[in-house]
């Protein structure tokens, strides 16, 4: 026995079906090699369970040795586990994960074989080819976003190691997810159904992996990750640490950037785990540069009205049915009797995008909100006076948005909110306005828009 921890070149497994080439990498519980499937003649990656810090290997018999004392039994909880990743990933199927060929065990150890992908990781692109462009960042990330968006919705499944190292490139130039080592499954209740310790990739790990504050089901913490992937595509080097930041350390980027790169970025890394964007629908929406927020509702809700250029602003005020908003006082009357004699679909327009302004003001992804959602904005959240025209409006998650007091359009025949501050500024008023009821419809009304979380 020696300190040889890797199998050596042209080392065969299983009876010759697959032949060593070299290492690929090795991280702190496992060794990735090259080898050839001898059969196929193809190339594979071969992960074996290796505990680096811990394990060595009989250079006679090339089989995995284990400690003596205490050790022993850390090594077996962490082989259960990497079994369990094996089997994990072989039941994954999305396009931008990689896939599971073979498992089997050999020299007193596990082994689970890959695809191996030409392209390299990102972090290696990104080292020869230097910071990428927003689009072509945008690119990688959405496919990572879209194999996160499948895990935590279908298989209540956090990854905890996001980062451009394990995020490979295949022949086509696509983003496979890959080292799911400190992967966790969680129960139908939430809760986590191993106990391991996650590590820790400083600069992508959010501050509740250093708290090993994982235990509850929680995708916010692969949200964290991939914002800081998007960083480090984009500047070409590792984020701040969340620990650094929590200390007062401030994320920098560049002013070239895109607001709307720049608000996912901001949302998806925000260090309070309550204050982050909730879902990776954050990377896979194209909101058109319009920011959203996510309140913990069934929709997400625009940070401002449509005409204003700041949450704090009113907006402009639109007559039911104006998709472009052309229509001012002195038109509205021969207009209203035109939509409600020629276009009498229109009355409900959250089923007829043509006539919805969110819509084609701000793009397809957003609509105009339907009455049930107003009435889940009221009763859901926390509101309070901020002054005589302002409106915090706090959601279940902790975030929130400012709404201006005023009339407000929903997407439902002809229906309106109006929310209203006394003039002691101690109460909200709302009320509920159909208005069918009113002659030439004489009221123009604000439009917050909504977008539905299932638009990517």
């Amino acid at each position: 026995m020696n300190n040889m921890q890797h199998l050596q070149p042209n080392t065969t497994l299983q009876g010759g079906k697959y032949r060593i080439e070299r290492v690929l990498g090795q991280g702190g519980f496992g060794i990735t090699y090259l080898a050839v499937q001898t059969s196929l003649q193809r190339r594979v990656a071969i992960k074996e369970f290796f505990m680096k810090d811990s394990c060595s290997r009989d250079e006679a018999t090339l089989s995995m040795l284990t400690p003596s004392t205490g050790g022993t039994k850390q090594v077996e909880q962490y082989k259960r586990k990497f079994i369990k990743e094996a089997r994990n990933l072989a039941r994954l199927n999305h396009p931008n994960i990689i896939s599971v060929i073979d498992v089997f065990e050999e020299y007193d150890t596990v082994y689970y074989v890959m695809p191996y992908l030409v392209g390299g990781s990102l972090q290696d692109y990104v080292k020869s080819h230097g910071a990428l462009s927003e689009s072509e960042a945008m690119k990688y990330v959405k496919q990572v976003a879209k194999a996160l968006k499948y895990m935590h919705e279908e298989q209540h499944m956090c990854h905890f190691d996001v980062k451009p190292a394990n995020i490979l490139l295949d022949d086509k130039s696509n983003a496979v997810l890959i080292d799911f080592g400190i992967s966790k499954n969680y129960d139908s209740s939430g809760h986590e159904t191993t106990t391991t310790p996650v590590g820790i990739s400083e600069g992508y790990a959010p501050i509740e992996q250093y708290q090993q504050n994982v235990e509850e089901f929680s995708p916010v913490s692969d949200v964290y990750a991939l914002g800081a992937t998007l960083y480090f595509l984009l500047h070409a080097k590792q984020p701040i640490s969340a620990p650094n930041r929590a200390g007062g350390s401030a994320l920098m980027m560049r002013k070239s950037f895109s607001q709307g790169v720049k608000d996912i970025i901001n949302a998806s890394m925000k260090v309070s785990k309550r204050e982050r964007v909730k879902s990776v629908d954050v990377f896979l929406v194209n909101s058109n540069g319009h920011k959203f927020v996510d309140l913990g509702l069934s929709v997400y809700w625009a940070d401002m009205n449509i005409g204003a250029s700041s949450p704090d602003e009113v907006g402009i005020g639109y007559i039911w049915g104006d998709c472009n908003g052309w229509i001012n006082k002195e038109t509205r009357g021969s207009f209203f009797k035109r939509l409600h004699n020629y276009k009498p679909q229109v009355d409900v327009i959250s089923s007829n995008k043509q006539y919805d302004t969110a819509t084609n003001m701000w793009g397809s992804c957003w609509r105009i909100p339907k009455i049930s959602e107003f009435e889940e904005l009221y009763t859901k959240c926390n509101w309070y006076i901020v002054d005589e025209k302002h409106i915090k409006i706090v959601g279940p998650s902790g975030n929130y948005i400012v709404l201006y007091s005023g009339p407000y359009w929903t997407g439902e025949r002809m229906h309106s909110f109006k929310f209203g501050i006394d003039n002691n500024k101690t109460h909200i008023s709302c009320n509920f306005f159909d208005l069918h009821n009113l002659s030439h419809l004489n009221s123009f009304c604000l439009i917050r828009p909504v977008m539905d979380k299932n638009k990517i």
